[in-house]
């Protein structure tokens, strides 16, 4: 699902009921498109008057099962509890954090966790953009990747090698695999690492990329001499 507004407040007041007593009041919420975490409670303080505003950001970027968006809702009401009450806790997934959540998932019939993270299924899905990529075979026979925005593909394409000697080859690619989320936009020469099995995954929902020094575009098949 991609929740609306209507429906993660519904969720909200269901759940501070359920899991709260029904002690919390509603901040607002908000939804935004955050690739890399999927809840965030914000807290701001007015200089002038010191008076502290709460909201609660919810990503709505992948179509996921209304569980996640439900565990995701609850694990930032537990931070809305811990700020709303003024406890003070040892760390941001803290003591005071760790004890709230363990009795919610003992009492409430949530599995809340510290960290959201995508299930295997979920990132072989396709995602609403088409990402590009590239795979480089190591010297050391493993293989890394780089995943860069359409601005740097014309500087990492050739740049890469060079800042990267232990690159033996280097194959350019695109894909709208939700897989390519796990790595970071490069805005500078950067690889990481990536497992046989990912790459395999990778590969056969990919779609190759040449360059011919002004353009690039999908690899063009090689047409027989019959």
């Amino acid at each position: 699902m991609y929740p609306t507004k209507t429906q993660l407040e519904a969720i909200f007041d269901k759940y501070n009921k359920l899991c709260f007593g029904g002690a919390l009041v509603r901040p607002p919420i908000h939804l935004n498109r955050r690739k890399r975490s999927m809840g965030l409670t914000v807290v701001r303080t007015d200089t002038r008057t010191g008076r502290k505003s709460i909201h609660i950001e919810i990503s709505v970027l992948n179509d996921l099962p209304e569980s996640e968006y439900i565990d995701t809702m609850v694990h930032e009401m537990i931070h809305y509890y811990i700020f709303s009450n003024n406890l003070k806790d040892d760390a941001t997934h803290g003591s005071i954090f760790r004890n709230i959540m363990a009795r919610i998932n003992s009492e409430c019939g949530v599995k809340v966790t510290l960290n959201y993270k995508a299930s295997d299924e979920e990132l072989l899905q396709p995602g609403p953009n088409w990402r590009h990529f590239c795979i480089a075979k190591l010297r050391s026979g493993e293989s890394a990747i780089s995943v860069v925005g359409p601005s740097k593909l014309f500087d990492f394409w050739h740049g890469l090698k060079t800042c990267f000697p232990e690159i033996m080859e280097l194959r350019w690619y695109v894909s709208r695999l939700r897989l390519l989320d796990v790595y970071p936009l490069a805005r500078t020469p950067k690889l990481y690492k990536i497992t046989p099995d990912r790459l395999e995954a990778l590969l056969a929902n990919a779609q190759e990329l040449e360059n011919d020094g002004k353009v690039i575009r999908l690899k063009q098949s090689l047409k027989s001499n019959e």
